[in-house]
């Protein structure tokens, strides 16, 4: 029999919270993510939309201008501070700070390597060349990120001869070329390569060395119809190869006077250097060849650039020569040690340039000797680029990313080296966003990303100062996701991952109400387990997995042996008390319960019988009575109460036993629960609408008592405590009094409140046991509270 609802009003008990209906539901469809004490609730239309707050009792949303939820790459969620006023959400910025040093890439594989050449293919993807000493063994390597990391492009493909050439005529399909002939193509953007021959039918000249490449790109991802490769032939003649039809054949040009060192190309016009100086140039795709200039003495030009339809460079030993008319004529300019505006360079030897580009209104050349200038006034003047850690290494290539943000330099050893162009970037990051400014605080990065996704926030501190979530970072060569914390005190935190020689990501995903105990998981082969990071002395956080024997460490898990992980390890922690003193986490068949389950030091581990297997608590009142979740679909809500000692679906709770009428409606999830105990929210659906619920668990129609006793049952945190005392009460309005009591019975400290949010400041009080009385029309409960300096 469903209850009835009866509204009274008495004198100091003229309302018993904010919302006049058991449930509430939105009118057009919304998913929510976090509820305040008062009942209000940050929702969203869809993935990859703005948060609002929806104002339950007047049916009112306001956007979060500049917030952004999850989808498309984009993490993290959207969670109120206890006191409502600030929220932690993901927000788009242009304004990220970003370190503009340059900065050496590590590489995990291939270190012994000289790579002479990087291209980038797409915006962010870039493949690079390299050759050992002698030319007889080779690698490639492949960034997806701008060239931050490099690893193995093809790890099938290891025993090749060294690399000299590369040209893509797609985003996908391009060719390497080196010694011994030996020439590559992939057609799987260079993750997989296969050995082809291109020579033109009935040729039979045995190459020894391919040493450029280079197609004319077409628009709409169209495949280049025509190409050039130049060759060093066995014996030491030079040859040109050119197609017209994508690749399909290859047919030898004529008038070729050098072997080529470099080949680029203006529109349809192509431009070419030698190994005995001569720039030369086809306008006929590659098919006939004429010479435009000759070096003094036949000096050997290396590279040959254009950054538009007039100006390009072409690189010489200690010279370069430079073009402001679409390469009708060059000017020479050296580079030299005392020549006029320039910062004289370490070596008295003659610097052999190797490669330009136009980045950030300059021309950046490198060459050997670990020499690298900048011109601003088109090479007439030059000055000298210090590099930490470049010394005296040769240097051989200089690319900008397809974005122009990001410059790389590769060289000698295995040297990659990066820059970032811009002081700033636009992408998604986690922010806190004040409500009464209307007004964002940007937090800090850890310098990495994923495309244009920085982090994510998971939560907030009581108080608003610390977040919670994950970050991208740069480890082991390798673009991972880290569990982090931000702080007024800290900036940004990395707290890592166990397994980052595994390349294994972390994430923090709740809090204590202090930020001093985080909870969250550590992926290890797939599985995520749980994990905590509690604050030590030195104000770091230590870190601890949870495993299910409470006399069993971390020492006693082979993290080698899937079976013994899954035998030991807690599924991912999901949701955690404001003290810090409940944790609880998934359940699932790969780890070591299957239940959804609750643990505290006291206690032990509590399984969430009656939810079957998986499924995990999404939120605890503080004292852990009453736990909330989901199952392993993440479409059926939970409520398990300490009283019943099991948990049952959230849809028959509410009817049930609460007696609310759900109007149709049916639960199909549980996001959140008010941080005093009173409001959950989540996700429904009515027909085939989806809708956001704000669900009152402490409804008082049965009157004023009922009302009376459970604003009696305060969440009361942290104890001990030290300084500020969190006490937060189920009902706005109701005039509720508040004392603290010393072993005597002496009144300590006592305050008045009708708010739902409160502290009271103890940092004046003596460290000792103390009595915590709430009263409220007539009904008083007492808490046993530690005051600790």
């Amino acid at each position: 029999m469903k209850k009835k609802n009866i509204i009274l009003s008495l004198a100091g008990l003229c309302s018993a919270g904010l919302l006049s209906a058991q449930i509430t539901f939105t009118e057009t469809q919304y998913f929510s993510h976090s509820v305040n004490n008062e009942g209000k609730v940050i929702v969203t239309k869809n993935q990859v939309k703005p948060f609002e707050i929806w104002n339950p009792e007047k049916q009112e949303f306001i956007e979060i201008v500049g917030s952004m939820s999850n989808g498309n790459g984009i993490g993290g969620t959207a969670r109120f501070s206890d006191d409502g006023r600030k929220v932690a959400s993901t927000m788009f910025s242009t304004e990220i700070p970003v370190y503009t040093e340059w900065q050496k890439v590590e590489l995990s594989t291939g270190e012994e390597f000289i790579y002479k050449d990087i291209y980038y293919r797409t915006g962010t993807a870039a493949v690079a060349i390299g050759s050992s000493e002698d030319g007889q063994s080779g690698y490639i390597l492949a960034s997806s990120n701008s060239g931050k990391t490099w690893k193995l492009a093809d790890p099938g493909m290891v025993t090749i001869p060294g690399m000299e050439a590369m040209g893509f005529q797609t985003y996908s399909v391009g060719l390497v070329g080196g010694h011994n002939g030996a020439m590559y193509i992939t057609k799987s953007e260079g993750r997989g390569w296969q050995p082809i021959d291109l020579h033109p039918e009935g040729n039979t000249d045995e190459v020894d060395t391919y040493w450029c490449i280079d197609f004319v790109e077409e628009a709409d991802y169209m495949p280049a119809t025509y190409g050039v490769i130049g060759m060093e032939l066995k014996g030491g003649n030079a040859a040109v190869w050119y197609t017209t039809d994508s690749g399909d054949s290859f047919h030898v040009a004529t008038g070729v006077t050098g072997v080529p060192q470099h080949i680029t190309h203006l529109g349809y016009t192509f431009y070419m250097v030698t190994r005995n100086g001569h720039i030369q140039t086809s306008t006929d795709n590659g098919q006939t060849w004429t010479d435009l200039f000759v070096t003094e003495g036949n000096a050997p030009l290396h590279r040959i650039k254009f950054a538009d339809e007039d100006n390009g460079m072409a690189l010489s030993d200690g010279v370069v020569y430079v073009t402001a008319d679409g390469g009708k004529n060059w000017t020479k300019h050296e580079v030299i040690a005392g020549t006029p505006g320039i910062n004289p360079l370490t070596t008295t030897e003659t610097i052999v340039w190797n490669d330009v580009v136009w980045a950030d209104g300059k021309i950046i050349i490198v060459g050997n000797k670990g020499a690298v200038y900048e011109s601003t006034d088109k090479g007439v003047n030059w000055t000298k680029v210090t590099i930490p850690g470049v010394d005296e290494t040769d240097l051989y290539s200089i690319a900008v990313d397809g974005a122009g943000n990001k410059l790389n330099i590769c060289g000698a050893e295995g040297s990659f080296y990066l820059k970032e162009l811009k002081d700033k970037m636009q992408g998604y990051t986690a922010g806190i966003y004040d409500i009464e400014s209307a007004s964002w605080k940007l937090l800090e990065t850890l310098g990495a990303s994923s495309g244009d996704v920085i982090s994510g926030p998971e939560g907030i501190s009581a108080d608003g100062k610390i977040v919670i979530g994950g970050s991208y970072v740069t480890c082991n060569n390798t673009t991972q996701y880290h569990a982090c914390v931000w702080s007024n005190e800290l900036g940004v935190l990395d707290l890592g991952s166990k397994f980052a020689d595994r390349n294994k990501s972390s994430k923090a995903t709740k809090m204590s109400y202090d930020g001093s105990v985080i909870v969250g998981w550590q992926d290890i082969w797939g599985p995520w387990y749980a994990n905590v990071w509690r604050k030590n002395a030195d104000g770091g956080y230590d870190s601890k997995m949870m495993l299910k024997d409470p006399d069993k460490t971390e020492d006693d898990v082979d993290f080698d042996n899937q079976n013994d992980m899954m035998a030991n390890l807690l599924g991912q922690c999901t949701a955690i008390t404001a003290d810090g003193k409940w944790i609880g986490g998934r359940g699932d068949n790969l780890c070591a319960v299957g239940s959804p389950w609750i643990w505290s030091e006291e206690s032990g581990l509590i399984l969430m019988e009656g939810t079957g297997l998986g499924g995990q608590p999404q939120d605890m009142n503080n004292d852990a009575t009453i736990v909330v979740g989901i199952d392993t679909s993440g479409t059926s809500p939970w409520i398990w109460t300490k009283e019943s000692g099991k948990a049952e679906n959230l849809n028959t709770y509410v009817e049930e036993t609460l007696g609310y009428d759900l109007q149709g409606y049916y639960l199909c999830s549980m996001m959140d629960m008010s941080p005093n105990g009173r409001y959950v929210c989540g996700w429904c659906m009515k027909d085939l609408g989806k809708y956001a619920y704000v669900l009152d668990l402490k409804y008082n129609g049965n009157g004023i008592e009922s009302a009376a006793l459970d604003q009696c049952q305060a969440s009361i945190y942290p104890n001990p405590v030290s300084d500020e005392l969190h006490i937060d009460l189920p009902y706005d309005n109701i005039v509720t009094q508040v004392f603290l009591l010393d072993m005597q019975g002496r009144v300590v400290k006592s305050m008045n409140t009708s708010s739902v949010s409160n502290i009271m400041n103890l940092s004046d009080v003596t460290s000792g046991l103390y009595m915590l009385n709430v009263k409220a029309g007539g009904a008083s409960k007492t808490f046993k509270v530690k005051v600790m300096h």
